[in-house]
C-alpha cells in the first residue's frame, strides 16, 4: 500500500505497505499524483546506507493529523529528522505537518 486515509487520526499514512527491496533499489518508490481526499500525492523514498529518505512535494492539502510515514524497513528505528530537525518518533511512524518536507529516518539494530 502506498497510501492509505487511517480514519481515528484524520491522518495519511504512507509506506505502510513499501517493501525493503523496493526502497533499497534504484530508483527506490516514486508516487506520482496518487488520487486522495486531500488531493494528489506526490513522494519518492529511498534507502541509503542506514538511512531512508522520504521527499514529500507540495500539491496535496495537509490532512487534520497530518502525514504518517510508516517505515518502510524492517529494522528499529534510531532516529528521524525533518528538514535537518529531529522530531519525535512513535513507534514505527513519524508524523509530518508540514509540505514540502525532506524526512530522513535513521536505523538500527
Amino acid at each position: 500500500m502506498l497510501a492509505y486515509e487511517r480514519e481515528n487520526d484524520s491522518s495519511l499514512v504512507i509506506g505502510a505497505g513499501v517493501k525493503d527491496d523496493w526502497v533499497k533499489q534504484d530508483p527506490g518508490v516514486r508516487v506520482s499524483g496518487l488520487s486522495t481526499s486531500y488531493g494528489p500525492l506526490n513522494y519518492d523514498m529511498r534507502a541509503f546506507g542506514n538511512a531512508v529518505t522520504v521527499n514529500l512535494r507540495s500539491g496535496i492539502k495537509m490532512p487534520p493529523g497530518g502525514i504518517v510515514i510508516f517505515s518502510p524497513l524492517s529494522l528499529p528505528i534510531l532516529s528521524a529528522a525533518i528538514d535537518g530537525i529531529p522530531t519525535a518518533v512513535s513507534g514505527s511512524e513519524v508524523r509530518v505537518r508540514k509540505l514540502p518536507a525532506i524526512v530522513t529516518i535513521r536505523y538500527g539494530r
